[in-house]
């Protein structure tokens, strides 16, 4: 797992509890100053999901781990000349089968 935000974080933190197989979580030093509202309660995601973090109808960008923020800075970027992008975290190097 290769986390991209804070509520990443949060998301993908307790399925390895409940999981049989080893998972090794990642992290970029880049991302340790990231600073977002994490959501109250338990939220437990799916190990091995993509998360469609922002829809758009023009063009598709998949991002892993440092990568996902500067993704959804272009598809805002590409939004204001008129181009709408989904971005993807696929927040997992091995997805589940």
């Amino acid at each position: 797992m290769y986390r991209a935000t804070p509520p990443t974080s949060s998301d993908l933190w307790r399925p390895p509890f409940a999981d049989n197989d080893p998972v090794i979580f990642l992290e970029a030093k880049a991302l340790y100053a990231s600073k977002m509202d994490v959501p109250d309660g338990e939220i437990v995601d799916t190990l091995g999901s993509a998360k469609v973090l922002r829809e758009g109808t023009d063009a598709t960008v998949v991002a892993l781990g440092a990568m996902v923020p500067k993704a959804l800075a272009a598809a805002e970027e590409l939004s204001n000349a008129g181009i709408e992008c989904t971005v993807v975290d696929v927040r997992s190097l091995v997805p589940s089968t």
